[in-house]
């Protein structure tokens, strides 16, 4: 990630947390170069298999 204080792209985190619905990561990053602190959000993507039938049909496995 670059910085969006001074465009460096050497940083370093100091902060990991879970947010509320914990579907999202809150990291605190630090860039030295700045000497400031910016937040960075982390989503996770679920991706649900795929399942291609014989006759090329395409369904999505669902998972209950």
């Amino acid at each position: 990630m670059r910085c969006p204080f001074c465009s460096s792209v050497e940083d370093k985190v100091v902060d990991t947390r879970p947010s509320d619905n914990e579907q999202v990561n809150a990291a605190d990053v630090s860039a030295p170069a700045a000497a400031r602190r910016f937040t960075t959000y982390e989503r996770f993507d679920e991706i649900l298999p795929l399942v291609v039938k014989k006759t090329i049909r395409r369904r999505i496995l669902s998972i209950a």
